[in-house]
């Protein structure tokens, strides 16, 4: 028998769907945890992958850069110390989903978690200038004096990183009120 758009799936159904959007997103989120650390381990372990993803699209350009395994561990370093926010709001994403999998929608750690998401997503884009200088000058430090490089850039994502921040503290505070008032509907019936 088929169902009228306008009447709700059954709460089966439900559960079902969020169990497996949850499990999918909270796995994800880890698989993109562990891909961000092994990649800049092999970024940085690779000269031509440096040019590429390093250098090229950074206030360097086509600037020369000097690489050494100083320079190399320096901006493996930098590069994790710059994802650590990625990495605390993937792990706090991948938290979110698996409780949402586990049936456990309005709670107040769920809005603890959004809001960790989104502080971590504001320090993202606050950390990026300084650790963009600290690589141009890394990655400049053993050229000539007269080649060395200190630079940075405000991008415009930075600043949509930082209201998509905010935007997530907003909604964890609803979604804060909205577990109240659903323990509180939980206790009048």
């Amino acid at each position: 028998m088929d169902r009228i758009g306008l009447i709700p799936p059954a709460e089966d159904d439900v559960s079902v769907r969020l169990h497996r959007i949850g499990q999918v997103v909270a796995i994800g989120a880890l698989l993109c945890a562990a891909v961000i650390v092994g990649s800049t381990a092999v970024i940085w372990s690779n000269d031509q992958l440096i040019h590429r993803w390093v250098a090229w699209p950074s206030p360097l350009g086509m600037r020369p850069i000097t690489i050494t395994l100083g320079a190399r561990m320096i901006g493996m370093l930098l590069a994790l110390v710059g994802a650590i926010p990625v990495l605390y709001a993937l792990v706090q994403l991948s938290r979110l989903f698996s409780a949402f999998a586990g049936g456990h929608v309005f709670e107040d750690d769920n809005a603890a978690r959004i809001r960790g998401i989104g502080l971590a997503l504001i320090v993202k884009a606050v950390l990026s200038p300084p650790v963009q200088i600290l690589t141009t000058l890394n990655l400049t430090l053993n050229n000539p004096p007269d080649a060395r490089t200190i630079g940075f850039e405000i991008e415009a994502g930075h600043l949509m990183t930082v209201l998509g921040g905010l935007a997530l503290i907003a909604f964890a505070t609803v979604m804060r009120d909205a577990t109240r008032l659903s323990q509180e509907n939980r206790e009048i019936v």
